[in-house]
């Protein structure tokens, strides 16, 4: 016993209630024992990370309501545990708690506080992913939820390969552009240049471009508006000429007759300024040049504006100046040369008759038996 309690005293080193209870453990006389109601109420069994435990491990059962108060605190306090109740105790039972809607949104926080903290050292990929790319299947998913996963795609995309980010996300960012709710729309957004690096140029062009050029021309938050022209400024790259000209433009013109603010109209000023290399002429001259022309008229714009669309006006004029300037002197060259050949032709063709007219006509006199009374007849004429 000696060394049993030099054990308990230098190892375990519990606090005096601690001390106390286990002392009436160990009693030899079982009737001196404590009950267990007793031991339940000492504080030993009331410490809050015991509490805490206890409680993530029957979230199925708890009161839906303590659950929802209790995951929105969880990542405050999820430091004061061990990495390994962390991880093998706490993440399995969020992950597992996610498959009931209401848990949704306040288990997401917490299992994204524990996959990013480097401490915990998890392989998202084998230990989480698997489990959690069950929410993207579902056919509705709750708004703050979506918003969430949004704002972690980054993470999620650098965890998981390309084709689970096709066939999984994909469709979530979709359904995050199309909700028509602004902070939802934002947030995709300012992922948006990640999410072009994450697809393919089909996916991009055929799927997200389409969606940002109704959100330009549908929302009324101005600061969306100008978050996702300057992504269309920054991602025009993935789009094709056709794509340009046919869309892009005719979309631009939309959002600009719609909304003649300064701050819009300078951006989809910088969006031509990129895109001149590649539209083509008649792009400039029926959508662009109307459009900076009804800016300059009709635009709430600054002096400086102003004079930034009269340069840029200028700009595509010298754009369409030179290349048709060219066109039309090698259609001149052309025209010339076809007429030098014409008018030689005619000239070939002409003398050829002429001189067969003339073989004809001495022909005509040789064989005549009359001789030649041209003298007479003038003088004849004469008198």
């Amino acid at each position: 016993m000696n060394s049993f309690d030099s054990y308990l005293s230098t190892k375990l080193k519990f606090e005096n209630d601690d001390n106390f209870l286990l002392s009436k453990l160990l009693q030899k006389d079982h009737n001196s024992r404590p009950r267990v109601g007793e031991i339940i109420d000492t504080p030993w069994f009331n410490d809050p990370k015991l509490k805490a435990l206890n409680f993530i491990m029957n979230l199925e059962s708890n009161d839906q309501k303590k659950n929802i108060e209790f995951l929105e605190k969880l990542p405050k306090i999820i430091g004061m545990f061990e990495n390994k109740i962390i991880v093998k105790r706490f993440l399995p039972a969020l992950l597992k708690a996610i498959k009931v809607e209401t848990l949704i949104n306040p288990c997401l926080p917490a299992i994204f506080s524990i996959c990013e903290s480097p401490s915990f050292n998890i392989s998202f990929a084998k230990e989480v992913w698997p489990k959690l790319r069950d929410l993207f299947k579902l056919r509705s998913l709750p708004a703050a939820a979506i918003y969430f996963l949004i704002s972690k795609v980054q993470f999620i995309g650098e965890h998981i390969s390309q084709t689970d980010f096709s066939q999984y996300f994909l469709n979530l960012i979709c359904k995050a552009m199309d909700c028509n709710v602004p902070k939802i729309q934002f947030v995709v957004s300012n992922n948006m240049k990640f999410i072009a690096k994450s697809i393919d140029s089909l996916s991009f062009k055929n799927q997200i471009f389409p969606r940002m050029i109704q959100i330009v021309s549908t929302t009324n938050s101005k600061t969306l508006k100008l978050d996702m022209l300057n992504n269309i400024k920054a991602l025009y790259t993935k789009l094709d000429q056709n794509l340009i000209n046919d869309k892009l433009l005719g979309s631009l013109e939309k959002v600009r007759k719609a909304d003649n603010n300064n701050d819009i109209c300078m951006c989809i000023c910088d969006i031509y300024l990129e895109i001149a290399k590649i539209v083509n002429l008649e792009g400039i001259a029926n959508k662009i040049l109307p459009n900076l022309i009804s800016m300059l008229v009709s635009g709430n714009i600054t002096k400086s504006n102003f004079d930034k669309i009269m340069n840029l006006i200028k700009t595509y004029l010298d754009q369409i100046k030179t290349n048709r300037y060219n066109e039309l002197i090698n259609d001149g060259a052309t025209l010339n040369v076809d007429s030098l050949a014409s008018t030689n032709k005619i000239n070939n063709d002409f003398q050829s008759n002429q001189s067969k007219e003339e073989d004809n006509f001495m022909d005509s006199l040789l064989a005549s038996s009359k001789p030649i009374t041209t003298t007479n007849t003038y003088n004849k004429g004469n008198e």
